[in-house]
């Protein structure tokens, strides 16, 4: 039985950042429809941030085999053992992420900087303590650390005119947005971790790349180290 609904900005895995810290303005929130859900969270909004344990329900791994090495995108084809990532596609396909609460609501809890796609089942919710969630010596191998670096400052994105003019004729139609800064830049933060998958980035190809956030389908196109945001549109 599913205790907790989880609606999320991404309405599939196509432009979900692997990292919900890099996209401050992706937005989920989460439905607790357990009995008595509002006293289950009573407290919690004294809290900044929280963990959600979570299930990779949308994978395509062969449910028969167990991978057990993983070529992470930022390795460029070499592999390394499945718990030295943070690879959806586990042994077990459980998740653990962080993110930041925004305000809660009798039974519903607002959320950014999320990572997750659209009815991701929840298992469980967390207060982030930071004495004991945060470990100021941690160490992490340099292709994580490179990676990291590089997402602030990956790419210059420009929006077309026609793009910029339409944001505001869309934003009415967006159910986690509503104000057209917001939405431009939480665009600008999904474009800036490069969602694209290995084999477009290998091709250096000017073939437009699309993605879904919220209600809206955005069509873009990588050059080198620029993007250029060329269409956006309801989807239908």
């Amino acid at each position: 039985k599913r205790l907790v609904f989880f609606y999320s900005c991404f309405p599939t895995r196509n432009g979900t950042p692997r990292q919900g810290s890099v996209a401050p303005l992706a937005r989920g929130r989460l439905h607790i429809t357990i009995p008595n859900g509002v006293a289950a969270l009573d407290g919690l909004d004294a809290y900044s941030h929280v963990w959600l344990m979570f299930v990779f329900h949308r994978n395509r791994a062969s449910k028969k085999s167990i991978q057990t090495k993983i070529r992470p995108p930022r390795l460029n084809g070499k592999k390394v053992g499945v718990f030295a990532t943070r690879t959806p596609h586990r042994p077990n396909p459980i998740g653990l992420t962080c993110a930041k609460i925004d305000r809660i609501d009798k039974n519903m809890v607002y959320l950014s900087g999320i990572d997750l796609i659209n009815e991701t089942p929840i298992i469980d919710i967390k207060p982030y303590v930071p004495y004991s969630d945060c470990i100021s010596s941690a160490s992490t191998p340099s292709w994580v650390n490179n990676d990291a670096q590089l997402q602030s400052h990956r790419f210059d994105i420009s929006f077309s005119d026609s793009v910029l003019s339409s944001l505001p004729l869309l934003l009415p139609f967006c159910e986690f947005y509503r104000s057209t800064v917001d939405l431009k830049q939480a665009i600008h933060d999904v474009i800036q971790t490069d969602p694209r998958p290995v084999y477009m980035k290998k091709k250096q190809s000017d073939k437009l790349y699309g993605f879904r956030l919220d209600c809206l389908n955005i069509r873009c196109r990588f050059v080198d180290s620029s993007v250029h945001v060329v269409d956006i549109e309801k989807w239908n």
